[in-house]
Order: C-alpha cells, then structure tokens, then sequence
C-alpha cells in the first residue's frame, strides 16, 4: 500500500481480508499486490495469509475512501465475466466500481519472475507516463530482454489510460544547493521563493540568485563572484559553478559552450544530482551543442530521458525539458547519422590526422573500411589469402578489393596468416590504393615477411600490377611476357587476362593489328569464363569486350566490327555508358 508519496509505504507481509479492507477504508493512493489469485467457476479470489481470500464482492463493497490505482502481480486477475445484463463481474470490475481509477492485471498464468521484471518496469516508467504508458513501456522492456509475447502482451489496463502514480506533494529538498540546481531545471517560481528563504544570510545570497535569475530569464549572468560573499558547502561551490557554467553557455556557443557543459558534467557527476543532468542536457539542446548526433551524445540524452522518469516532484515544470529532449531523440531517430569514427575502426588521433589531410591516417581508414565491406563469402572462405588477392587483380573492382582485405582479416584471425604478415599486406594495399608505385621499402617488406614461395609470387605480381597501374616506371615486354606465365602457372585468369590485355594494347599501338586482334580474342574467351562463374569480374569483361571492338574498327573491316558487335554488344554497351558517366 503506497500513501501520499511513495516514501510512504506500508508492506502488508501474509494478509489477511480485514487488513487489506482496513488499509483500502483509510485511503490509499496505490495497492499492488503480489501473491497468488485464482480463477474459477465461483469467480476470482486474492489468496491471503492464514489461509484467508478476497474476493470481488468483498472489494465491491462500500469503502470509506475510493479505490485507489491497483496493480497485480498474479495470475488471472485480468479475467473477468459478463452478466446476462451484459455487466462486467470480477476483481478489476470490483474495484472499478469502487472508484479505482485503473487496474493493472494479467489474463493469464505467469512465472512468478515475469511479474517481478514486469513490475519494475512498470513502476519505473509510472514515474513519468501515465499507466497505459507505463504498461507498454514494461511490455516493451520484456520483449526487448527475449520474453515470449504472451508472457508480456497479457498485461492489460482496465479503467482510465490517462490514470498516474505520480504524487503531487512530495517535499521539496531543503538544502540550498539542491533547490538552486531544481530551480535551474524547472525554473519554477515556487521553487525560487523556496530557494530565497533556505539561503544563508549574507552577501552570497544576492549573487546566488542573480545568476538563478539570469538562467530562468535568459539573461546574461554577472561576471565574477560576490564581494565579500562565502559559500558555506563544498556543494554549494559546486552547485553554483555549475549554475554559472549553464547561464554562460547560453551566450557562448559553438566549442566555448560544450566546454562549459562538460565542466558542469563533471560536477554532475560529483554531486549525482538528476535535475542537474537534466538542465545541462536542456541548455545544451537549446544553445546548440547537443543538436547533432553521435554515440556519447545519444547516451547522455537518453540518461536525462531516463532520470526524468524518477523526478515526480515536479512533473509538470520539468515539461518543457522533457518536450526538448524528446523533440531530439525523435529528431535522431529520423536521420541516418555516420558515425564515421566508429565505422572506420580507428581512435581519435588517427580520425583528427585524416582529416587534417594525413595521407597515411586515411589510407589507415580506407584499410578498415574495405574489411567491414568484405563478403560473407570471403570472410568465411578456406581459401588462402593470395587467391583473394589474384582475384582483386584480376577484376579490380571495389568488391573485389574489399573481399581480400577481408579475406586477410579473417585469416589473422584463423592463424592461417600471422599479424606480422597481416599488418605488411595491409601496408601493402594501403600504398597501393593512394597515388603513386609502392615505396621500395614496403615492396621488400611484403617480398621477405613471408617464407611460402606461392605468397612471395604472389607480392611479386602485387608489385608488377602496382609498376603497370601507377605507370611511375615502364614495365618492359619481357617483364610483362613473364607474368603472364606466372599468373597462368597460379591458375590466376584474371589477371592473365589484365596482362594480355597490356600485351595487345602495346601490339595495337605498334601498328600490329592482328596480334592485338588475336590477344584480345584470347582475354574475351578467359573472362569469358571468369564471368560464368563470378560476376566480380563483369567490368574487366565490358572492358575486354570493348578493346576487341576498338580493334576491329581499326582495322577498318565492317564485317569484322558487325561480328564483335553482334557477339558482344551489350559489354561493349555498357563499357562506354558507364566510360560517359565517368
């Protein structure tokens, strides 16, 4: 049985009918009871102690005072029956009809620990909801924690859904310091009369509340402290450092402001106060800093929205906050927010650094973003890195990228690949991503960290690929004859494919056209296959495709040219589409 406040509570431990009666005639403000209730053909009866019930028409009966808000943490109170008139009979009938303003019941059988969890999250969210509120904010703490529907959809409200809990004249704190940090966050002029008399006697107590003052009215604070003026607390220093710190940040703004607000935090959390957190989350929203979000921002609004349910001192001052911050929450909660930090994988300085321009700090973050954009296929594959590796280089596409530096990843992880090794080939693709060849000391790390000659052959054609593609150095015929065979000696068609592609680009160039012809015909046929079996490499197939056209129309056969074109019309079409739209 809970009183005027919840500070009043009285525990009736075993029952009987006559205490229960007894309490509900003298007035309560709330009953929840938890114990066990039946429900049969005779009606619904509350089982007591000493082997005594209550049942509906018991409850029914005239009481000295209403009924107050009830709430049952039993089984099948929340049945009830019609009458042949059509009226409703059982307990949360009975008690209705005593002037109970709602009930809180369930319409089935319960384990006893789903109403114990049910209870605390409803009693928790009543602190600052209305019981319809607060009974679908408990059912969705249940279903979110892995409770089945059933056990948290039969909780129902019978009666007024707008029915509260919440008291309405708790006392106030008494000390000044509390009242200062309530008056800021309700700015209530109750609470400033309040705070005018609980203040010591003496010059402090003008300069307190000039700056109380200048907070409720938006003006700006006086600067410095009272002449003269003593606090008589370490909390009351503490309380009007903060006080100051929030009229100032008002005016302040931009970076000024947030290094106020986090020097008020920091006294929040000294003195524990939750209308001190709730004023500081207030002005932040309004003077701008909380407006966007990220990670620490969204926890510390969503404490305030949570403190605020345990404030029921003054619930309805404290309403312009609880709009503000749900206005921002519901703002989040429409905006897809990049937390670009958290996605990259890196800490603060490295973030700063990248976007600051460091080369080396972003290509960090490019590293970490291509693993979290790897395939599932990748990340779970037994395949060793260096196939994930020709792969890239054979089709050069994003994906293919991302897959092996996923692929990598997930072999550190295996053990397959040791952190040494993984930490060179991430180096390796770092420098090969930005502009530029490979820097000589980073090719001969990548050449010496590994002792299988299958994962130095393949660095060497990494590093030949890099030579070809940064275009800082020519890479001479016989250089490019030998990684052809190389790569066909890896079973790596796809980069065979590339490197052929080099070879009659070059035969094109010389003039001889039959060469180029025969060559590009042979990359058509390999990615040909590539393709059929791994569409990565579509676009090295549009590009094949559309160098075969570019050599039949040099040679000026039109029959040639309607042959490709008839062959490989829709990757030559899709080759210059997309060229355009580059």
């Amino acid at each position: 049985m809970v009183g005027k406040s919840f500070a009043d509570v009285t525990a009736l431990i075993a029952p009987t009918a006559e205490h229960v009666l007894e309490a509900l005639d003298r007035g309560v403000d709330l009953m929840h009871f938890v114990g066990h209730s039946v429900a049969d053909h005779t009606g619904e009866h509350l089982i007591l102690g000493e082997g005594s019930t209550l049942s509906a028409i018991e409850l029914a009966g005239a009481r000295g005072a209403p009924a107050p808000v009830c709430v049952f943490s039993s089984c099948l109170i929340g049945l009830h029956r019609q009458t042949r008139t059509g009226q409703a009979r059982g307990i949360a009938a009975a008690l209705l009809d005593a002037g109970s303003p709602a009930v809180i019941a369930s319409t089935v059988r319960l384990p006893d620990t789903v109403g114990h969890d049910f209870a605390l999250a409803f009693h928790f969210a009543a602190r600052s909801q209305s019981v319809a509120e607060a009974v679908r904010a408990a059912r969705r703490n249940l279903a979110q924690r892995g409770f089945h529907p059933v056990t948290w959809a039969c909780f129902v409200v019978f009666g007024r859904h707008d029915a509260s809990l919440l008291a309405t004249d708790e006392p106030l704190a008494r000390r000044w310091p509390a009242l200062l940090i309530r008056y800021a966050a309700t700015r209530d002029s109750s609470i400033r009369a309040q705070l005018e008399s609980a203040l010591p006697v003496g010059p402090a107590r003008s300069w307190i509340t000039q700056h109380a003052d200048a907070l409720l009215d938006r003006a700006r604070p006086p600067k410095g402290k009272a002449s003269g003026a003593t606090v008589d607390s370490v909390e009351g220093g503490l309380a009007l450092e903060a006080i100051r710190d929030l009229s100032e940040a008002i005016y302040a703004g931009g970076n000024a402001a947030a290094d106020l607000l986090r020097r008020a935090l920091l006294i929040c959390k000294v003195l524990q106060d939750s209308y001190l957190l709730v004023a500081i989350v207030e002005t932040g929203i309004r003077c701008g800093v909380l407006q966007s979000e990220d990670r620490e921002r969204r926890a510390l609004v969503e404490l305030a929205a949570s403190r605020l349910g345990w404030l029921t001192r003054s619930v309805a001052a404290l309403d312009s906050a609880r709009r503000a911050i749900a206005e921002t929450l519901h703002g989040w909660g429409r905006t897809i927010t990049s937390h670009v930090q958290e996605l990259a994988g890196v800490d603060d300085a490295v973030l700063l650094a990248a976007d600051s321009g460091d080369r080396n700090a972003q290509k960090e973050m490019l590293w970490n973003l291509m693993n979290r954009a790897a395939s599932y296929d990748a990340i779970t594959s037994e395949l060793p890195w260096r196939s994930w590796l020709y792969r890239a280089l054979g089709a050069d596409g994003h994906q293919a990228w991302a897959d092996f530096c996923g692929a990598v990843q997930a072999a550190e992880r295996r053990g397959t690949v040791s952190a040494d090794e993984a930490r060179v080939l991430g180096l390796l693709y770092q420098r090969f991503a930005g502009p530029g060849e490979i820097e000589p000391e980073h090719a001969e790390s990548g050449r010496q960290i590994f002792a299988d000659p299958d994962d130095r052959v393949a660095v060497e054609m990494l590093l030949l690929y890099d030579r070809i593609t940064s275009q800082e150095r020519p890479v001479e015929d016989d250089e490019l004859g030998r990684g052809v065979a190389t790569a066909r000696a890896a079973s790596a068609d796809g980069l065979v494919a590339f490197l052929l592609l080099q070879q009659g680009n070059r035969a094109m160039e010389q003039g001889d056209l039959h060469t180029a012809f025969t060559v590009a015909q042979d990359v058509v046929a390999l990615l040909s296959r590539a393709v059929a079996g791994d569409p990565v490499y579509d676009d090295r197939f549009n590009v094949a495709a559309a160098f075969l056209y570019s050599v039949a129309a040099r040679s000026g056969d039109r029959r040639l040219v309607a042959q490709v074109r008839a062959a490989y019309g829709p990757q030559i079409d899709a080759y210059f589409a997309q060229a355009a739209g580059d």
